[in-house]
C-alpha cells in the first residue's frame, strides 16, 4: 500500500501531491555457495510520480534493480502516465507503463558441487558455453486501473502484458494485481486503521515458477506519527513492520520512513529464513502559497 505505482501504472497521479520512494529488500545474514560467493537476491525499487492536474493526468517514473542471485541481474526503467477520470465522489486513473528492462548473465563465478556428497566433479558444458557476459535489452508494456473515493480504494493491473522474449523463449510472464485497501478512522483520534489486500498471479497459463499469492496486511497509525502493523502471505510467509510518518508541520513533515521483517515459514526458511525491507517515502506540495500584501502610499500637495 506504500509503494503501488510500483505495479499499478493507474495510481500515478492519483494523490494532489507529488510522491518520491526508494525500497530495497534484501535477505537477512549471509547466503553463500560452496566458494564464498554471496548469491542471495535483492531488489531496489525507485518511484516518482506527480499530478498534472490541469490536465487531470499524472506522470511517473519507475526504476527497478533486480539482482536475481550470482547469475542474474536487471534494470527495468520505466516510463508512467495516467488519466484521472472524476467519476462521482471519486476518481479512476486508467494508466500505462512502458518499460525498458536491460537483462545480464554473467556465469563466470559457477561453480560446481563436487564437494556434496553422491555428486560427480566435472563441468557443465551448458554452463561453459555461457561463461562470457551477455546482456539482453527488452520492451515491456503494462496496464493499470485505480479507484479512489474518499477513504477506500481497489485497482486492478497487468504487468508484462506483451510476453518479452529472450531470443525466441518467453522470459517474462505477464502478471495480474488485484489490490484494495481502506483507511477506518476510529471514535479515538489516536489511531487510524489500514487494511489492505493483494492478489497477484500468472495469467498467461505457462508452466512457471511463479505461483498465485494473495497478501493480507494491516497497519496502525498512533498519533498521526507511528506505523506498526503486519502482513501475511499464503505460502508461508509473515511480515512485521514498524516506522514513521511525519505530519507535524516541520521541515520533515511529508517524510516517512518503514522497516518490515519478513519470515519465511515455508521449506525454503531452512536456507534463508528472513528478509529485511527499508523504504524512505517523501510526499511534497506541489503548490506555492502567495501571499497578498498591500502597500499604500500618501502623497500630501
Amino acid at each position: 500500500m506504500q509503494n503501488i505505482t510500483s505495479f499499478n501504472p493507474g495510481a500515478v497521479g492519483s494523490n494532489p501531491q507529488g510522491d518520491f520512494v526508494i525500497d530495497d529488500k534484501e535477505p537477512y545474514g549471509q547466503f553463500k555457495d560452496g566458494a564464498g560467493n554471496k548469491i542471495a537476491p535483492n531488489t531496489i525499487w525507485t518511484n516518482f510520480n506527480m499530478p498534472l492536474n490541469k490536465i487531470n493526468s499524472g506522470i511517473g517514473l519507475n526504476i527497478n534493480v533486480d539482482k536475481n542471485g550470482l547469475f542474474e541481474s536487471s534494470t527495468n526503467l520505466a516510463l508512467q502516465y495516467a488519466y484521472q477520470l472524476k467519476i462521482g465522489d471519486g476518481k479512476l486513473g486508467l494508466g500505462t507503463n512502458l518499460g525498458f528492462n536491460k537483462i545480464g548473465y554473467d556465469f563466470s563465478k559457477a561453480v560446481y558441487p563436487s564437494n556434496i556428497a553422491g555428486a560427480s566433479s566435472g563441468t557443465d558444458q551448458i554452463i561453459e558455453n555461457l561463461k562470457s557476459k551477455k546482456s539482453y535489452n527488452i520492451f515491456n508494456l503494462g496496464l493499470g486501473g485505480y479507484y479512489k473515493r474518499g477513504n477506500l480504494y481497489f485497482g486492478a493491473s497487468v504487468s508484462n502484458l506483451n510476453s518479452p522474449k529472450i531470443n525466441t523463449v518467453k522470459y517474462f510472464v505477464p502478471n495480474v494485481y488485484f489490490l484494495a485497501g481502506y483507511t477506518y478512522n476510529p471514535t479515538n483520534p489516536l489511531f487510524v486503521i489500514m487494511p489492505s489486500m493483494q492478489y497477484k498471479s500468472p495469467i498467461n497459463g505457462m508452466v512457471t515458477l511463479t505461483i498465485p499469492q494473495l497478501s493480507l496486511s494491516t497497519i496502525v497509525e498512533y498519533s498521526k506519527f507511528l506505523l506498526i502493523g503486519m502482513e501475511y502471505s499464503t505460502g508461508a510467509e509473515v511480515s512485521v513492520l514498524a516506522g514513521a510518518n511525519i505530519k507535524n508541520g516541520s521541515k520533515f513533515d511529508g517524510w516517512r520512513f518503514l522497516f518490515a521483517y519478513d519470515i519465511i515459514a515455508s521449506k525454503l526458511g531452512a536456507l534463508n529464513g528472513s528478509k529485511i525491507e527499508f523504504m524512505i517515502g517523501y510526499s511534497f506540495n506541489l503548490h506555492i502559497e502567495k501571499t497578498t500584501k498591500t502597500y499604500k502610499s500618501v502623497r500630501f500637495l
